[in-house]
């Protein structure tokens, strides 16, 4: 067996101690968790359930050369993983209920439980 090296890089660092202290080196490790993070995965796209969902994608300046998206990954996976946890908990499908606004759908779920009591 060998080991996996597709993610294995290398990163520049200062050496604190040593014969080559407060000089530069390389070191090689895996650091794709470190600068990544782990919720880059859920960003990348979304179950679009509504208008509201589809408009996560949409594009500011198209055709400009200035173009931008509306909503950055980190916005995306927050409504991802708030989508999975209401289907848990509910068995429903998330729905947005404001346009850029990803806890839109929360709203019901709260009014729902306030009207059983």
């Amino acid at each position: 067996e060998h080991p996996n090296l597709s993610f294995l890089s290398f990163a520049e660092c200062v050496a604190e101690s040593g014969e080559q202290k407060g000089r530069k080196k390389e070191v090689k490790g895996y650091w794709a968790d470190i600068r990544i993070g782990p919720f880059y995965t859920f960003g990348l796209d979304c179950e679009r359930s509504n208008k509201y969902a589809e408009d996560l994608f949409v594009v500011h300046n198209k055709g400009l050369g200035t173009e931008q998206f509306r909503h950055n990954f980190a916005e995306i996976s927050v409504y991802n993983i708030l989508a999975f946890i209401y289907e848990l908990e509910t068995g429903k499908i998330y729905r947005m209920e404001t346009e850029n606004d990803v806890y839109s759908g929360l709203g019901a779920v709260n009014s729902s439980k306030d009207n059983a009591k």
